[in-house]
């Protein structure tokens, strides 16, 4: 948490709060409105899905604090908290204290991350970060009663995370256990269908739905409207950067861990189409492949223990995480950082040092892991 909270004081020289929508964002104005008829029992208009993520909005409310200030506090505790899960999840995998150290500060280098909550405070990403790395931990460890806990603050967070709970299904089976598992779940289901039934603030009426959004994200993507099938691609490179070229360099691990537990296979055919139909920021949607990626990187090796291996390829994270590139509070740094809003002249340009970064991080990793 230290590291954390160090990086965190470190962005605020290059990162600064949105200045749009009085500080709200795009996103964070429906989360405001949502929380503030929350906190008056008035009726804003709102749309969905905003509406019915209401676990973060109903803890800002209240706490009676100022709406940005509170989900600033909600958001980066989340975080803080998050590198504690990570810690504990790749001790158990059996990554060396070091590496699981070197993780967590990785982890703090997401463009989507700790940045994301100076930039743009009122969200709900941080904390469905968090509950996906709690919910990865409670299946790992075969906690199924806290795996069902996490999953109805997870489902009330954001309905995407209710993917993990065949996660859970599948693990329960090769453990004779699925009756629990499915048990375990039922309760989120339960929970965000009375949402749905009965939501605190009612959506509009009238206005796109979810299957609207998904087909239109789907023809974009096939028709390569504005060049978003390359975003599809290089979102993948902007949000995870080296990371995923460390998989490439521990292929074996990542068979093993996809041979001997079949959830995982799952979890990352389900989270791509999630991620590339559930919206256009698919930068900010690919971090639900962090799981699985630190695991990759962490578990079972030393490698990370070694500072002339380390401390390059923290040097390399930081480059292609872009955590370098100053972020402003005006609407055109805004948008030239993410790749939903990035021009399609810049996508290429954008994603060259991401992409050599990731080239250099497998060939480095390649070459420290040979026998000595």
């Amino acid at each position: 948490m230290i590291a954390l909270a160090l990086l965190l004081g470190v962005f605020t020289i290059n990162t600064q709060p949105i200045a749009v929508n009085d500080g709200f964002g795009y996103d964070g104005l429906h989360y405001a409105r949502l929380t503030l008829s929350l906190r008056e029992g008035s009726t804003l208009v709102l749309t969905a899905p905003y509406a019915y993520r209401v676990l973060p909005a109903e803890i800002v409310a209240r706490s009676g604090m100022d709406i940005r200030a509170g989900f600033f506090v909600l958001n980066a505790a989340a975080l803080l908290a998050a590198g504690l899960v990570i810690l504990a999840l790749l001790r158990r995998r059996g990554a060396t204290p070091l590496g699981a150290l070197t993780a967590v500060v990785w982890f703090g280098l997401l463009p989507f991350g700790l940045r994301q909550v100076l930039h743009v405070p009122v969200g709900v990403d941080a904390l469905a970060l968090l509950l996906l790395l709690g919910l990865s931990l409670a299946s790992l460890s075969d906690r199924y009663v806290t795996f069902g806990i996490v999953l109805i603050a997870a489902a009330l967070t954001r309905e995407n995370l209710l993917l993990m709970a065949p996660f859970l299904w599948l693990r329960g089976a090769a453990e004779r256990r699925l009756p629990q598992a499915v048990l375990a779940t039922v309760p989120a289901f339960a929970a965000i269908g009375l949402v749905y039934l009965m939501p605190p603030v009612p959506p509009a009426a009238i206005g796109p739905g979810s299957v609207d959004f998904i087909g239109y994200h789907a023809y974009v993507i096939a028709a390569n409207t504005d060049a978003d099938a390359w975003r599809v691609v290089l979102g993948l490179l902007l949000a995870l950067g080296p990371l995923l070229g460390i998989a490439i360099a521990r292929l074996n691990a990542v068979r093993a861990v996809i041979r001997n537990e079949s959830g995982w296979l799952f979890f990352l055919v389900s989270g791509f189409v999630a991620t590339t139909l559930g919206g256009l920021d698919h930068d900010r949607y690919d971090v639900w492949f962090l799981p699985f990626l630190l695991i990759v990187a962490f578990a079972g090796t030393d490698l990370f223990d070694r500072p002339r291996v380390a401390l390059p390829l923290t040097l390399l994270m930081a480059l292609g995480l872009r955590a370098l590139v100053p972020l402003g509070a005006d609407e055109s740094s805004h948008f030239a950082f993410f790749v939903a809003t990035m021009p399609a002249a810049d996508l290429a340009r954008n994603a060259l040092i991401p992409a050599c970064c990731s080239v250099a991080a497998t060939v480095f990793c390649l070459v420290a892991a040979r026998p000595r």
